[in-house]
């Protein structure tokens, strides 16, 4: 492929005018010109170009959803500009740049650069590609996507336990009546074991799946559960870097960017202490989780297997040390549970008055219900990180209803979908259009939080954590 850039106006206007089948464009400029249109052959892709454009750019069309940019408005001749809104449109890789040098007898071509990658919305390349730029296009697919899922009725959603997050997700139906949505309330690391039971039997029973991202990027992603996501993401607004915090990309958790993304992200303590049972003088930094004192009292999310608790072990790891890890494990006898809503109902009587990996969105309901009301977070920096929790959503490989699938995903993604999920659970949303959940857990601007559920992160907790809890706990 190539795209000429500063032309003549006639070889301009004609390149964008509409000619009957058959009708060659060199043919109706030379006419107009009244003498043939000069051309030269390109350096690297055999094609032959008008030999008076200022610049020639010769390369590659990226035709894989992956390499897809956002576009950003064009300037058209009429001095106005254009805007083709946010969605994701082909890239073009570009292998050699040719600059027209004049001299008396002919024209030199030179200064070759080779190795630039860019995304171009040029006036030819409009031509080319005026399918994919066109604004409209995004309107006609969503609507034909819409109706096809009306046609298929419902969408099945597999998401966290708990009436908040089943709320958030059966909101969509006041959007999109026509389609029902079936909410099944399951954890993570019971989820991957389940869909791949099933899908041995060859039955493919889910659309989505939400929850946390480490149950997703490790063994369905593996089994090949999960599909990628940006190709079923239609909406403009759901794909608007200046719609997240930290762009849209910041919020894909696997590596390759493809499987799992993030819509949720809030400050994360590592440590939940009840006031009522142990003072600010007793327990007031990271330190003091290895007082004695505290020998039996502390009701750690298994850290030996998916969920916080692990996460939060990576964080103590990380800023404290392997060895402190393994003294806290050791020394300090922590109760486990698998159950958040346990944790909190454990922290709340006072059994256990300190609390490690226990979720922010499992203690709001208690204590909007007047429990556990002096049940804070130890604001130690050494142990706050960044994570989603169960806000991650992922396209489940050959769902049953494909379009209801990507309308769900779409709206979720949107100002709307946010704006419900932030509204039942009380989530900080990524989305800087969106309410803000809880003005306590978000993140401060310019400072670097890990998150743990991050693949490189996610990693590190299966491959250091999860050993040396199994090893200590067993």
């Amino acid at each position: 492929m190539a795209v000429a850039i500063g032309l003549e106006p006639v070889t301009m206007m004609v390149s964008s005018t509409p000619f009957p089948a058959g009708v060659n464009e060199y043919d109706m400029i030379g006419a107009i010109r009244g003498e043939p249109l000069a051309l030269v052959k390109c350096e690297t892709v055999d094609l032959e170009v008008p030999a008076d454009a200022e610049i020639i750019l010769e390369g590659e069309l990226l035709l894989e959803p992956e390499y897809f940019k956002p576009e950003g408005p064009f300037g058209e001749y009429t001095g106005h500009y254009v805007s083709l809104g946010s969605q994701p449109r082909l890239v073009f890789k570009v292998n050699c740049v040719t600059y027209q040098a004049y001299r008396k007898g002919g024209l030199r071509m030179n200064r070759k650069l080779t190795g630039i990658v860019m995304s171009l919305m040029l006036p030819v390349l409009l031509i080319l590609l005026a399918t994919e730029a066109s604004p409209q296009t995004w309107k006609t697919e969503w609507e034909k996507t819409v109706a096809l899922a009306k046609g298929e009725g419902k969408v099945v959603v597999a998401g966290g336990a708990g009436e908040s997050f089943r709320n958030a997700c059966t909101a969509f139906r006041k959007s999109y009546p026509d389609i029902q949505l079936d909410y099944v309330g399951v954890v993570g690391r019971d989820f991957a074991p389940r869909i791949a039971q099933e899908r041995r039997a060859d039955q493919f029973l889910w659309d989505v799946h939400i929850g946390g991202a480490s149950s997703i990027m490790g063994p369905m992603v593996a089994q090949g559960a999960v599909d990628p996501l940006q190709p079923a993401l239609i909406l403009p607004e759901a794909l608007d870097d200046g719609k997240w915090r930290n762009g849209f990309k910041d919020g894909w958790m696997d590596r390759e960017r493809k499987y799992v993304y993030g819509f949720v992200e809030s400050l994360l303590y590592a440590v939940y202490v009840n006031r009522d049972f142990v003072s600010e003088g007793e327990f007031n930094k990271g330190e003091d989780l290895w007082n004695p004192k505290w020998k039996g009292k502390i009701v750690w999310y298994d850290p030996r297997s998916g969920g916080s608790g692990g996460h939060q072990g990576l964080v103590i790891l990380l800023n404290y040390g392997e060895e402190a890890l393994r003294r806290l494990l050791r020394e300090q006898e922590p109760v486990l549970t698998t159950d958040y809503r346990q944790q909190v109902q454990w922290l709340a009587q006072g059994r256990c008055p300190i609390a490690i990996g226990l979720l922010d969105s499992s203690l709001r309901p208690f204590q909007k219900e007047g429990v556990g009301k002096n049940i804070n977070p130890l604001k130690e920096p050494k142990l706050t990180s960044a994570a989603g929790s169960f806000g991650h959503v992922a396209l489940i490989n050959k769902p049953p209803h494909p379009n209801a699938a990507k309308v769900f995903i779409n709206w979720l993604l949107s100002k709307e979908g946010q704006e419900a999920w932030v509204k039942a659970t009380g989530d900080n949303s990524r989305r800087l259009d969106a309410p803000v959940g809880n003005p306590e857990l978000m993140l401060q601007p310019g400072v670097k939080y890990i998150n743990t559920q991050k693949q490189e992160h996610a990693e590190m907790v299966r491959k250091r954590v999860y050993p040396i809890a199994k090893e200590i706990l067993q």
